[in-house]
């Protein structure tokens, strides 16, 4: 399957899968990838070293919706995908080494669109993402490992495949995961431009 076809594809079934969850913000995304149904991707492949954790057969737990077709459709367009990695001085170095990020849609991604950022993210197993901030309103829907979740001051709490986490703007999260690579589809919507992106 060529880029663009595998691509859609991955858009059209992301959108499957979040229209069937009952939280508002999936829905929402749902809608959104719906509308851009045919369109054509741009962008060249690029991998980064946490792209090992894709190189498997189950990318999908069969908790999340519609499993089968979202994995096929990951397990087709991920090798067609421009995959990054943020490299921040303030940064454990075992996240650096890794995590790996796709824009999918949004002004940087695959499909250029303005209002929303989408796609999917890695990471790997024993890696722990510090508590950090951004402007804007997010959800990560988890489709396979188990990581530990915190928001503002709460206490971590386990979060499995087929569950939505929603951060508000500004809310400070983070998560630690456990002993195996957690892949996720995640949105951003409202501000959503970098400039208040940081650790606290």
């Amino acid at each position: 399957m060529n880029a663009p076809l595998a691509i859609n594809a991955f858009v059209s079934a992301a959108a499957i899968t979040l229209g069937d969850m009952s939280v508002p913000i999936a829905r929402r995304f749902a809608k959104d990838l719906s509308a851009l149904a045919g369109t054509a991707g741009a962008g060249a492949p690029a991998r980064v070293p946490a792209c090992r954790h894709l190189d498997q057969p189950h990318l999908v737990d069969r908790a999340v919706s519609s499993a089968a077709t979202l994995n096929r459709a990951i397990s087709n367009a991920q090798t067609q995908m421009c995959w990054r990695q943020s490299c921040r001085p303030d940064a454990p170095d075992l996240y650096n080494e890794n995590h790996a990020f796709v824009e999918v849609v949004g002004p940087d991604g695959h499909l250029a669109v303005d209002g929303i950022r989408f796609g999917l993210f890695v990471l790997g197993p024993e890696v722990y993402y510090p508590p950090h901030v951004h402007e804007a309103e997010e959800f990560y829907l988890i489709l396979s490992g188990t990581a530990d979740w915190q928001q503002d001051d709460e206490a971590y709490r386990p979060v499995p495949p087929g569950q939505i986490v929603h951060n508000a703007s500004l809310q400070p999260h983070a998560m630690r995961v456990n002993d195996e690579p957690l892949i996720v589809l995640w949105g951003w919507c409202g501000d959503i431009g970098w400039t208040q992106y940081r650790f606290v």
